[in-house]
């Protein structure tokens, strides 16, 4: 402060004819303000207070004011320098973006920084291309990129580190650095230019973003810590964990940011999934999650000796280099924490899912990635191509060859628990992976009993049976204090998985089915409605819920019941519209006999209220139904509640329609029975039209290609489906002459207009669909 009113004052006003020692003057006036603003940054007293520079730095508001003073004072006289030192200007803008970062918006530093970005804006043309501090080689990317990962790197502890590795101190451990590191990362990744994103995918930034994730979501608040807060709790930590509890989510969102970019070069360059395969079993390595598995996972079968490429040797390879990007994580900490095993099962789900839709939609029914049959005779046939060009690398490897650790990944992730403590988000991570491999391997042959036609997943029933019972068996829970949303979800995940098991025979032991079933079946108390309730009376009248006394979330708890719903009625539709005489259809009819009607009459409540709330979506009017059948107000069901209503509702219509419609063909159903069933039919067979219009609108967009290729795996799967159940619902209509719709007699000749008039809207035709 001194310093700056003593030159101030003995300044002359007149920059012309300054004598050299005047110049000197400035000169050290220079080397003051920077001198003093990096040794306030980094000075460090104590070990521990290494990675806290920003907090130190901003504990001085008067020295910081002070010294933007200086700078503002000094801005009019850095042209006097540009021969020598042109970019004086650049390093004061960058060290007073700093100083206005950290300050703690301390209102006297906050206004002398004003007061220099004003006086610096009169002086702008000191900041011109050629005169900025940062030395550019003519590629962004390349320059930082050494910054970028220096900066990622941990502090490791110097009893794990590595021998020779060097200790940073400084902006090495600010989370400020690491913060603007992730940032710049993610905003190469999203650049227009096709090069910078090249450069981001060719290294391991992947594995060091999930070693910063690890080192981060550790500092963290815990739930309820803006009401528990003391006197004597720092505010350094609390801004601590706030910036921690940010950088987490710009850290997965750049993870995720890189994976795109992948996945769009895998597009680009057909047959090459070296990139995406790769991904998976980095995914695979950390939801194991212990640095000694991964040194013992090798192949003893390699051969090392012999420099013709084999099978072998190409999925040896494809291991070794996840390994490698693996141990950069587990290197440090071993195990890793849930949240990272968690983040590692999303990633491997969503290579799965882009691997099966990208095969799916050109036709490749039998994918080499999903059939170890087909795997085996291509890779074999690339290995020979290889061998015979020189210098060629290791032709890529298949899914399919990782298909035993990638099983029982998943399943020991789907089961997880830390200290006894149940981790659903990490467990509904590791089912939905455990889905996709069930969807996609359902129909892959065991190549060693191919002859026998067992599949592939027949050997590892035990463990996912096992699994998929542990995700079921999470509503046994519903009463204690843990179970929330991500619990609900969780079983939400688990029905999924058992249709899909079952749909596909791998249950073969009919006592197993039945435990199975008997884990989804709803109780009479879930569904409580039986008769159209007309009044809101009759309604509350109706509708019962689970006691909910020591439950956190109750805007959730109707998931269990929907998921129960949804899960039997796709299991009966697939039944009833393949007529299958199987154990397992037995089973199921034979189980769901004492509760049929009851399980009709709600599947068509919760259909009815599933359409008004996609109706008032699509409609993006915002105003929902005050009421619904199944809920009283529609504030007491959360968005995941209304997402599930909205996407099983379909399934639902079509199921409690024929079951319905099959109470009226039955002789011993008596007239009253018959007046209650139409009354549920008159609401829910015209929502089935309803959905085949738009499902139909919904393919025909891809129809073309689908002629084409002559196959329906040009479009989402998923539409045809509901089409055809839509269809399978309304041929019950059409066979049942008691079915009255609008209070009069639904004759066929009026269905088949109605499904004329349905149709005409779509250049699409139901003999074409039903081809």
């Amino acid at each position: 402060h001194s310093f700056g009113l003593l030159i101030s004052h003995s300044a002359s006003s007149q920059d012309r004819g300054l004598t050299r020692e005047e110049i000197q003057i400035y000169r050290k006036a220079v080397e003051v303000v920077e001198d003093n603003f990096l040794s306030g940054w980094t000075a460090v007293t104590a070990d521990h207070d290494k990675g806290r520079e920003s907090e130190k730095f901003a504990a001085e508001p008067a020295f910081l004011a002070v010294l933007l003073r200086l700078m503002t004072f000094l801005l009019p006289r850095l042209h006097l320098f540009m021969a020598t030192d042109p970019s004086i200007a650049s390093r004061f803008s960058s060290m007073a973006a700093t100083v206005m970062e950290s300050c703690s918006f301390h209102p006297s530093v906050v206004f002398e920084g004003f007061v220099f970005f004003e006086r610096l804006f009169a002086h702008r043309h000191l900041l011109s291309n050629d005169k900025l501090s940062v030395i550019s080689t003519g590629d962004v990317a390349t320059s930082c990129m050494p910054f970028i990962l220096t900066t990622l790197k941990p502090v490791q502890p110097e009893l794990l580190a590595d021998h020779g590795e060097t200790e940073y101190t400084g902006c090495y451990g600010s989370l400020l650095c690491r913060r603007a590191a992730v940032l710049c990362l993610k905003m190469f990744g999203t650049s227009p230019c096709e090069e910078i994103p090249k450069k981001v995918t060719t290294s391991s930034l992947h594995a060091h973003l999930m070693t910063l994730l690890e080192n981060t979501c550790g500092s963290r608040h815990f739930q309820h810590a803006a009401f528990y807060r003391m006197i004597f709790a720092p505010r350094a930590a609390e801004r601590s964990a706030c910036i921690c509890q940010v950088l987490e989510t710009e850290i997965i969102s750049s993870i995720k940011v890189i994976l795109h970019l992948d996945c769009m070069r895998k597009k680009s360059k057909r047959d090459d999934d070296r990139k995406l395969i790769n991904w998976l079993l980095f995914a695979r390595g950390l939801m194991v999650g212990n640095a000694g598995s991964q040194q013992n996972d090798t192949d003893e079968g390699a051969d090392d000796d012999d420099d013709d490429f084999t099978p072998m040797g190409v999925v040896e390879d494809a291991k070794s280099r996840a390994r490698d990007d693996v141990l950069l994580v587990l290197g440090r900490v071993s195990p890793c924490r849930w949240q990272i095993k968690c983040q590692a099962a999303q990633l491997a789900g969503f290579v799965l899912s882009e691997l099966g839709r990208h095969h799916l939609q050109n036709g490749n029914k039998e994918s080499a990635h999903f059939d170890l049959i087909a795997a085996r005779a291509l890779c074999a046939k690339r290995c020979r191509d290889a061998n015979n060009i020189a210098s060629s690398p290791y032709p890529s490897s298949y899914v399919a060859f990782h298909i035993n650790e990638l099983i029982s990944a998943a399943c020991s992730t789907a089961t997880a628990t830390s200290d006894q403590a149940e981790l659903p988000s990490l467990q509904n991570s590791g089912l939905r992976v455990l889905i996709y491999l069930i969807k996609f391997f359902a129909n892959a042959l065991d190549p060693d009993l191919a002859g026998d036609g067992t599949s592939i997943l027949e050997q590892f029933s035990a463990q996912i049976i096992s699994s998929i019972k542990h995700a079921l068996s999470s509503q046994d829970s519903s009463d204690g204090p843990g179970n929330d949303i991500r619990t609900r979800l969780l079983f939400m995940s688990g029905c999924e998985a058992l249709y899909s098991l079952i749909e596909n025979n791998m249950v073969s032991d009919t006592v197993g089915l039945k435990r199975l079933l008997r884990l989804v079946l709803p109780t009479m108390d879930e569904i409580p409605f039986e008769t159209y309730p007309s009044s809101k009376d009759e309604r509350k009248k109706s509708l019962k819920t689970i006691k909910t006394s020591d439950i956190n979330d109750t805007r959730s708890l109707p998931l269990y019941r929907v998921g129960k719903l949804q899960i039997l009625a796709d299991l009966w539709l697939s039944v009833d519209m393949s007529n299958r005489q199987d154990s397992a259809g037995s089973t199921l009819l034979k189980e769901m006999k004492p509760i049929e009607y009851a399980f009709a009459s709600n599947c068509a409540a919760h259909a009815i209220d599933g359409a008004c709330l996609e109706a008032a979506t699509n409609e993006h009017s915002g105003q929902l139904h005050a009421s619904g059948i199944t809920f009283a107000n529609v504030v007491d069901i959360d968005r995941f509640t209304k997402m599930g209503l909205i996407q099983a509702w379909p399934v639902l219509a079509a199921c409690s329609v024929c079951l319905l419609i099959n109470f009226l063909g039955r002789e011993e159903t008596e007239s009253e029975r018959c007046d209650e069933i139409n009354e549920w039919l008159k609401r829910v067979a015209p929502l089935l039209f309803a959905k085949l219009h738009d499902a139909l609108k919904v393919a025909n967009v891809d129809i073309s290609i689908a002629q084409e290729n002559n196959s329906f795996l040009s479009t989402d799967v998923s539409t045809f489906n509901i089409a055809a159940k839509c269809l399978h619902g309304m041929r019950a209509v059409m066979g049942q002459k008691k079915a009255r719709i609008n209070d009069t007699l639904y004759s066929e000749d009026e269905a088949e207009a109605l499904i004329g008039a349905v149709t005409k809207k779509c250049d699409f035709t139901i003999s074409w669909l039903m081809q």
